[in-house]
């Protein structure tokens, strides 16, 4: 009977946890016996001997905790919610200016595909893969971008002399790309910036000869050689990064570079080659 008496209070507490009824008074008119000084026949919240608490005061206290405790998770995971919301509007906001951006390179890729000859300066020579190599240069711009493709080729080499003595300033090379030839930037006395892409495998002999405002050059990781004489007097060159595939440099790569520093690996190819020829070399 006991028992079964607390286990009906239990059963209230939960009801008016649930807020099903307005108030917990019914449990006060229950009989129950206290455990602490063992009087039977309590009435009300508390035994009328000792003061202890009847078992449905414990409860409700721990139901009201949980309560708490819920409604503070509850808080917190709205909080995070917030959070996570403005992540995700910042994370759109961003992948469609990367989107928008993308969109406004591919369209300049490929008004600059649809460049002619005569717009762009450019000479070329159709190879027997279909591909085309760029063997000429009439253009009078300072800064020019050899594009991807040319009247609807592939543009896959800078052939030999291809740009001897103009007065570039800037070049970019677009990717695809794969060897500059023999002396094809020699003598380009003006040129201060050359880019080039991770598609070029080869720099050929004497390609840069010459270019005395030449300061700077960093050579991706498809370059694998390096031609002779390729940068041979380029006076102002202060640095150049040559990266562990290349496996081959061949005698005066680098001549008369007086200011030069080569930047590298330890142990590569281009490591010996500065140690060889008395050019400063700094491990990366």
């Amino acid at each position: 009977m006991k028992t079964r008496t607390r286990i009906i209070c239990a059963l209230i507490v939960l009801i008016l946890a649930a807020g099903l009824v307005p108030s917990s008074a019914m449990c006060e008119h229950t009989a129950w016996d206290c455990p602490s000084c063992k009087r039977t026949g309590n009435t009300g919240n508390y035994c009328g001997n000792c003061g202890q608490p009847a078992p449905w005061v414990d409860l409700a206290s721990e139901l009201n905790a949980l309560k708490a405790e819920k409604d503070n998770l509850t808080a917190q995971i709205a909080a995070l919610q917030t959070a996570l919301n403005e992540q995700q509007a910042q994370y759109a906001s961003l992948t469609a200016e990367y989107h928008a951006l993308q969109s406004e390179k591919e369209a300049l890729e490929t008004e600059l595909s649809k460049a002619s000859t005569a717009e762009l300066g450019l000479e070329y020579k159709v190879l027997s893969d279909g591909d085309i190599e760029i063997t000429g240069y009439k253009g009078k711009a300072v800064k020019l971008v050899i594009p991807k493709r040319l009247d609807g080729y592939e543009v896959k080499s800078i052939g030999n002399r291809a740009f001897m003595n103009s007065n570039l300033q800037i070049v970019t090379v677009s990717d695809g790309v794969t060897d500059i030839g023999l002396y094809a930037f020699s003598g380009c006395r003006s040129l201060a910036n050359v880019i080039i892409p991770n598609s070029v495998t080869s720099i050929g002999n004497y390609a840069f000869y010459e270019c005395k405002s030449l300061i700077n050059v960093t050579l991706p990781n498809s370059v694998t050689s390096i031609g002779i004489g390729a940068f041979y007097e380029c006076s102002s060159l202060t640095s150049v990064i040559i990266p562990d595939s290349v496996t081959s440099i061949d005698e005066d790569a680098f001549f008369r570079c007086s200011s030069l520093t080569i930047y590298g690996k330890a142990n590569s190819t281009a490591a010996v080659y500065a140690k060889n020829n008395g050019i400063r070399f700094v491990a990366q």
